[in-house]
């Protein structure tokens, strides 16, 4: 679990993938303290790349007070799960 300052306007999650198949969808799902508040599905153009996606608010203030988690996935299995959390100090 990472813990990220109270404050943070933006967060980025980068990956690497490799061995994937042109158009294997990849689901990126964000939830804030246990509900699902963001869910982005991008279609892979080639078996390897990077991608970036990021969480942030509209109006620019910062990210809410609370305990978050990532799953990255496919259609038939999750790839991976990345809690962290947003504290005030």
């Amino acid at each position: 679990n990472a813990n990220i300052p109270f404050g943070t306007r933006q967060v980025c999650l980068w990956f690497k993938y490799s061995k994937g198949y042109e158009g294997c969808h990849i689901k990126v799902a964000w939830y804030f303290n246990g509900n699902l508040m963001w869910l982005e599905q991008q279609r892979l153009m080639v078996k390897n790349g990077v991608k970036a996606f990021y969480l942030l608010r509209e109006d620019g203030t910062p990210l809410p007070n609370g305990k978050y988690k990532i799953l990255i996935s496919t259609p038939t299995k999750v790839l991976s799960e990345i809690p962290f959390a947003i504290l005030k100090n």
